[in-house]
């Protein structure tokens, strides 16, 4: 029998938080693919009767206040309270993140014909934030692994089969893709932690927020 002192033996399993199952991170994936995906989807459909922005406006309108009576409840009133530093950060990754991230994604679905991006386009053009975020990175002196390289430029290859039609890219409205594309850079720059911002370190910093 093998000791729990023996260095050969099987590696104990780290400490801290449990493994989560895998029915549960499967769940988790199929409910990312469906509410994020769906995302685009809703944005086509509002701003067929309501202003682009707006209809942004208001949706997170309501998240906020859904969110802030979250926090009335469980945190107390003090949890809502922010100096003027920690709104004006707040306000930087507002502007950054929902005018920026989601706004030109919003702008570019809502555009006249010829030049707004259909939904299902537009969910796939984001999807190259897994490589902004690699070349980021590597732009910060934080070079990723190889294969890390590898996997993103292969999926950024599959994303360019998928957008661009048989007959050419013609058929992808080119404005249009290109506010898309303008979008993730912006969001990702609004994407800070709790600290760097100077945003209490609660569920209503930017990245909960997000």
């Amino acid at each position: 029998m093998i000791s729990p002192a023996d260095p050969s033996g099987p590696p104990a399993p780290p400490a801290g938080r449990p493994s989560a199952r895998p029915a549960l991170i499967w769940t988790a994936l199929a409910v990312v693919y469906v509410l994020w995906g769906s995302t685009y989807l809703a944005i086509q459909v509002a701003v067929e009767s309501l202003p682009a922005l707006a209809s942004a406006g208001l949706r997170f309108a309501a998240a906020a206040a859904v969110l802030g009576l979250v926090l009335r409840v469980r945190r107390g009133p003090g949890a809502l309270r922010v100096d003027r530093r920690q709104l004006a950060s707040a306000a930087l990754v507002g502007v950054l993140l929902l005018a920026g991230g989601n706004g030109l994604v919003v702008l570019a679905e809502s555009g006249p014909p010829g030049t707004a991006v259909p939904s299902g386009v537009a969910a796939l053009l984001v999807a190259i934030v897994p490589l902004l975020v690699v070349l980021l990175r590597a732009a910060t002196g934080d070079r990723p692994r190889f294969w890390t390289f590898a996997g993103v430029s292969v999926g950024f290859l599959g994303l360019v089969l998928l957008v661009l039609p048989p007959g050419g890219s013609a058929a992808v409205p080119l404005v249009g893709a290109l506010t898309v594309v303008a979008g993730p850079p912006a969001g990702r720059s609004g994407r800070s932690s709790p600290g760097a911002c100077g945003c209490p370190p609660t569920p209503s910093s930017p990245r909960c927020t997000r």
